[in-house]
Order: structure tokens, then sequence, then C-alpha cells
């Protein structure tokens, strides 16, 4: 080699100098352009010493290795640092030198040899540097509107202005990466690419263009297309048996590919130019760069793919009123059309599908299918925010009043009542600015019933039979609105320590007019076995059994399942799972547990009314007196303090004496020695209903009327009409008239004046008021 080619000299300090073939390692290292960002170079170093000279060919290629901060040369064992300074940095820096041709040829045989190791070294790394040089060079700030056939012509007037000469046209492709504005020009050698983009910062049009150029990074990584039946493991596997260490493997399940990154560089350009089948499945592969988001396909460019349907839930009234209202759902579709999206309405949910015009865009590019799915689901969202869902929770004692008045208020055809009864919401649905307009009006109903059902329920109440009372009413001792029968009985009228009221009442369990009854059933939970079963699911409807096998497929003893009562006059069905009789005690405090289940889950609902059959009286095998007993003893002992729960009934089949009898008995056993109830008989139906007494309230149904006697002051009832008595002239001041006339102002007591010219007995004169 010709010595004054090798002018650029740096010095090098070793920190250890024991190592054997130092010499080499150091040629290695230094001429290595990607591990210390040298080049071709010459070295004086003798054993032992620490410090070494080197000698670059070309200036930029020490201004590298002085550039570079650390410098590490892997050994066989460990590492050695050394550090490097231009000949003048170092003030005790040895005398350069170089050695003659004649000193070299009285080299000894060992030091020839390594020379000649050396070289080859060198012409070893220089092939590795040529391998992994990058090929290809990237252009950035394209403009979407540039042809490919304007940058073709551009890269040819780029390539005229090379430097070194070149016979013919350098051969180079060009691949267009749409999605981030770049184009990237690919030729034969590292060489060509260099001076590419060396030209191109001296060439006017690329200047003109407001172009950048750099060159594209020589990876390690591929990606692999078609691999959606294909795990990481394998394809982990498949690269490693075939001779390339794999560091990462990061699959992409919505694009079925895979991005694999290898220990060397070296092993992409081995891998592009093989075919694979993995798992007897052809794939393709491609080199991935992370600076360009996306790997270079050449002409080999998959067809975009369609992303994949996908479905969302959304909130249950929401999705009901869309099913109902199709220019609601209208309006939805048609907002998603844009984004190229079918939408179907689902019974639980909605589905989105991507339509095949997506795909045929003029300007469609990856990224925007890539992020299709996100953009429909804001697209989704934003549409959903024009629909407002008002959630209203009635008392359950008063669903189908507040249903009803609901449905009077809300008589615009853009909004809908959804009830959800087994949720316990009605829910209103409609554009925002209809649903805000009546939001105050709905929530002021709902506060006024809920305020009148929590006064109802507050009231603590004891029932008495009607028949009963007639003739306690005959002999004189008491009133219509249930005193006491008798004076012996006055404890009657007293409340007990539950607070709720029990009676016992002939009839079929299927016709109770209760909001909840309990069904018996076994572990199959089959509707159809059992007496008392069959006849509920008989009149409720095949429904019922339906409502049971969405919860549950079978039972275990002790457990109660509510459903809706469907065809039933009642609203719920709890449905207990009871044991057979098994003689022992067991089976019977079993019973005593489902009642004060039962009991509780009414109070915990707010119903204010339950009906039980005579549990475990017929197949089960029951003892009846022990059934009724232990029923008894759950109501007297509930341990609740009930706000809601008022009623409890025990119905009887009529026919059966001995059961009503034994039942009877055992009420009577919880009442205090003076009280016995009779033994209830079948009668007809009459007029009258029973007589409730509460506090400061007494009440009767004669018909379809309802008559209240309450304590308290008529100027503050709520009720749409108040009576008042007064003289001829509607000038009457005391008592009750007096109280009304100063609570209803002037504008009434002024009204009654001019009204007073009309005479008359019994007259009834309307006036509006408000007291």
């Amino acid at each position: 080699m010709d010595d004054d080619a090798y002018s650029y000299a740096l010095l090098v300090k070793l920190e250890e100098n024991n190592v054997p073939r130092l010499k080499n390692k150091l040629v290695k290292y230094f001429q290595s352009k990607k591990r210390a960002g040298g080049g071709e170079c010459q070295i004086q170093y003798e054993d032992r010493n620490r410090t070494a000279v080197l000698r670059f060919r070309r200036e930029e290629d020490r201004a590298r290795v002085v550039a570079q901060e650390t410098h590490e040369i892997v050994l066989d064992e460990g590492r050695l640092k050394v550090t490097v300074h231009l000949p003048e940095e170092s003030p005790g820096r040895p005398q350069l030198t170089t050695t003659s041709n004649k000193e070299q040829s009285n080299l000894d045989g060992s030091a020839a040899e390594e020379e000649t190791q050396v070289e080859a070294v060198s012409r070893e790394e220089h092939t590795e540097e040529s391998a992994l040089g990058s090929t290809s060079a990237v252009l950035e700030n394209v403009p979407q509107d540039m042809s490919k056939e304007f940058m073709e012509m551009l890269v040819l007037n780029i390539c005229k202005n090379f430097k070194s000469p070149m016979t013919t046209q350098p051969e180079f492709s060009l691949e267009m990466v749409s999605d981030t504005c770049s184009i990237v020009v690919t030729f034969s050698s590292a060489k060509e690419n260099n001076e590419f983009i060396t030209s191109c910062q001296t060439n006017r049009n690329f200047l003109k263009k407001k172009l950048a150029v750099r060159a594209l990074e020589v990876t390690s990584q591929v990606r692999v297309e078609d691999v959606s039946n294909i795990k990481e493991d394998v394809l982990l596997l498949y690269f490693e048996n075939e001779g390339w260490e794999v560091e990462q493997v990061t699959p992409d399940e919505e694009e079925q590919s895979a991005v694999i990154l290898f220990k060397m560089a070296t092993a992409v350009q081995g891998i592009i130019k093989k075919e694979h089948c993995i798992g007897k499945k052809w794939v393709k592969v491609f080199p991935f760069y992370d600076s360009l988001g996306t790997a270079l396909y050449g002409k080999d460019r998959p067809t975009p793919k369609l992303p994949a349907a996908f479905t969302q839930s959304i909130y249950s009234p929401l999705l009901k009123y869309l099913h109902q209202k199709q220019e609601a759902a209208e309006m939805v579709c048609g907002h998603l059309s844009a984004l190229f999206c079918k939408v179907d309405l689902l019974p639980s949910s909605v589905s989105f599908s991507p339509l095949p015009a997506l795909l045929e865009q003029k300007d469609v590019k990856a990224k925007d299918i890539k992020q299709w799915k996100q953009s429909v689901e804001q697209a989704f969202t934003q549409v959903l925010s024009r629909f407002k869902t008002l959630k209203l929770q009635p008392p359950l004692s008063a669903w189908e009043e507040c249903e009803a008045q609901i449905r009077e208020i809300v008589l615009d055809k853009t909004m809908e009542v959804i009830p959800e009864k087994a949720e316990g919401t009605l829910s209103v649905v409609g554009l925002v600015d209809d649903v805000t307009r009546l939001e105050p009006t709905l929530n002021d109903l709902l506060t006024r019933i809920e305020k009148r059902v929590l006064r109802e329920n507050s009231s603590i109440t004891q029932e008495f039979e009607i028949s009963k009372l007639v003739e306690e009413s005959a002999s004189g001792q008491n009133d219509l609105f249930g005193s006491v029968p008798d004076k012996q009985n006055k404890n009657l009228s007293k409340p007990r320590a539950t607070n709720v009221g029990l009676s016992i009442q002939l009839g079929n369990i299927e016709d109770a007019k209760t909001q909840a009854i309990v069904n018996v059933v076994g572990e199959h939970l089959d509707l159809e076995k059992g007496a008392v079963s069959r006849a509920i699911l008989g009149a409720a409807g095949p429904k019922l059994q339906d409502l049971v096998n969405e919860q549950r497929k079978t039972g275990d003893i002790g457990d109660v399942i509510v459903t809706d009562g469907c065809k039933l006059k009642s609203n719920w069905v709890f449905h207990a799972v009871v044991p057979a009789w098994d003689k022992q005690g067991k089976a019977v405090k079993i019973i005593g547990g489902i009642v004060e289940d039962c009991l509780n889950r009414a109070e915990d609902q707010g119903l204010t009314s339950i009906s039980f059959p005579a549990i475990g009286t017929g197949n089960l095998g029951f003892p009846k007196d022990l059934a009724a007993s232990v029923m008894m003893e759950a109501v007297s002992k509930f341990n609740k303090e009930p706000r809601c729960l008022k009623t409890v009934n025990i119905v009887l089949y009529p026919k059966d004496q001995e059961t009503i009898q034994v039942f009877t008995d055992a009420l009577n056993k919880q009442l205090p020695k003076t009280t016995k109830v009779p033994a209830p008989t079948q009668s007809k139906s009459s007029l009258f209903s029973k007589v409730t007494s509460a506090s400061g309230l007494y009440e009767i149904t004669i018909g379809h009327v309802r008559v209240q006697v309450v304590l308290g002051d008529i100027t503050k009832e709520t009720t749409d009409v108040i009576v008042n008595s007064s003289n001829e002239s509607f000038s009457l001041k005391s008592g009750v008239s007096k109280a009304i006339l100063l609570a209803a102002g002037p504008t009434v007591e002024n009204e009654c004046k001019n009204l007073g010219d009309l005479k008359g007995f019994c007259q009834f004169v309307k006036t509006p008021v408000e007291l």
C-alpha cells in the first residue's frame, strides 16, 4: 500500500495491553464504519505497548472516529476501552514514523503472518460494510399531487450531477410512501446512493421544490404478511431454525402481520431473498423501517384489506329508542355513511361494518384504513350526543300510575317512553332539546307521586274482615271505619311488633292481587311440576318459565328467584326452591328461612303486599301444623323495621278445610290470648272491602270508590277539590268555613259575595283557589 495515501493520523491509548492478537482487533474495529465510525486505515503498534497510531485514508473517516465519544472493543472475555486523540492534542505523543519497504522486508515470519491476517480482516470488514451500507435514500416533504413520473425525471436529473464519472446511468427504483409524504429511491450500491444524496444538495430543481433527503437506515427488521393463524412462538422458532437470531416478535392482529427484529442487520438481506413456507403456508417477507413506519414492498405491495367489523354496546333505553324510531335510526346511519360504514341495530348492541367503497377512494391511505374503527367510534359518539335519555325511577307500587301519567305528558312523536320494569326504570328518550324541555315537569310529577307513596307507606295498618265489623256494629259497640269490635278486643286496633298485617284468605294463589306472590318449585326449576307451580304457570303464560331459565338452569334448596309476573295480577313472582319433608326438622328450618327471605326481598324492592301459599303441605309431605307454625312464626319475627311492606296474606284452597283450620290455629297462637280469629269461610264477593285503620286515617273501598277518614286540617289537603259548608249567602265565617275563607284569601271571598244573591238550599258552587 502507498503510505502517502494514509496521511490522516490518530493516536490511540489502550486501557490494557496484555491482549492476544490485539493489532488485528484494532484494525478490524477502526475499519468498521458501523462500530467505530471509521474506514480504511493502517496501524502502527508494538506488542505490550499502551499506545498505537492509526493512519486513515480519508479525513472524514478520522473525523467520525474522533467525534464518537466512547470506543469499546469486544474481546473473547470482556471489553477493552480505548481513547483517541488527534496527534497535536497529546503533549507526550510518540514520534509518528512510517515503516520503510526495506524494514518491512526484514520482519520475522510471525510479523509477516500477522500483517497478512490484518489485511484479510480489513478486506472482510470492508465487505461487511459494503453489504450493510444503505442503498436507499428518502426524499421527504413530497407534495401529494406530485406524480411518480415527475419524481423519476427529477432523480435522473440529479444523477447527472454525480462527481464520480459513470459510463452508464445508474439504475434505481422508486416507492411512494404516501402516509408520510415520502418517496424512497433505491440504487444498486451504497456508493451510488451516497453520490445521489450529495448531489441533491446542489441540484436547483431539487432545492426549488423544497424537498429534503436523507439516507434510509440499515434495518434489522422484517414484516411478515398474512400470519393470521401463525403464533408468535412459531415465527420465532422458524427464523431461528433458519439460522437468524431473533430478538423480538411484534404481531399486528388487526393487519394480520408481524414485525420481527433480528440481532444482526445482515439477517434481513438473506431473509428477503428467500421464499418462506411456515406451517405449510407460504408467506411474504419485506424489510421494515422504523423511520418510515412501514415496510418497503416494491412491486409486491399487498392489496389493502377492509378493516374488521365490530360491535358496540350502548345504553339499553337508547338502543330500544333507535329500534322504535326510524327517523332517529336513519340519522345515525346517515352520519356514519360518510365513513363508508354500514350500521346494523342488533337486539343488544350496534354492529359496524366497512363498505367496499372504502378501498375504492382515489386518495385512500393505509393509515385511513387502519384508523377506520377509531374514526367510526368517534363519529358514533358524536351523533349519539344529539339524543338525551332521562332516567326516571318511579316507586314500584305506583309503576302503572307513573307510566300512564308520563305518557300523557310525552306527546311529541320524536320522543319515546321506554319502560324497563325489571330494572325499575322508566326512560324518556328523544332529541336533547325536547327531553330537556320536559325534564322539570316529569321530575315534579315523580316527586309528587313519591311523596304520596311515602306518606301512605309510613302509616301503620291493621286489617279486619268487613263481615266481622258489620256484626259488631249491629250490636252497637263500634263504627264502620275500623274501631274495635268490642271492649275485650281493643288490642286488635293496636299494631303488632312487626307492623305487618297478616291475614288468611281463601282462594287460588294465581288470582292474588298483591304485588308479589310466592311460588313453590323444585331444584329442577320446572314450573310444570307441582300443583301450585303449575297453576301459577297456567295463569302467567309460558314466558314465566323462560324468565326463570334466563336466570338459572337449576336451583339450590332455599334459593329464591325473582321474576316478572307476566300475565298474573301480581307484578312479581318469588320462586322458592323448597325441599321435601325429611322427617327430622332441618327442612322445616329451610321453610322458615324462605319465608324470611321473601319478606326481606319484598321490603327491599319497596313492595307493600305479598301472598304465600301453604308451603310444603302438598306433595312435599310436610306436616300441616308444622308448616303453618313455622310460616306464622317467620312473619311474626320479621326482623326488619318495615317502611313499605304492610300486607302478608296466606292463600289457602277453599275446599281444604283441614289446612284452613290448621293455619287458623297457628295464627291464633301468635295473637294475644284474648284475641281469637275464627277460621275464614268462602263467601261471595261483597260491595265492601276490608276496613283499614291507620295512624290518623281510616279507609274502606266501596265498589270502585276509596273512602278515607283523615285527622288533620282541611285547608292543607292536596286533593283536586275540597268541600266547604256555608250559609245561603256564602258569608259564613265560623268553624270550617272561616278557616277555608281565611286560607283562600280575598279573591274567593269576593267571588262568594257576588254569588250571595243566588238563594237556595244545598247549592254547590265551584270556585278556583290556591290554598
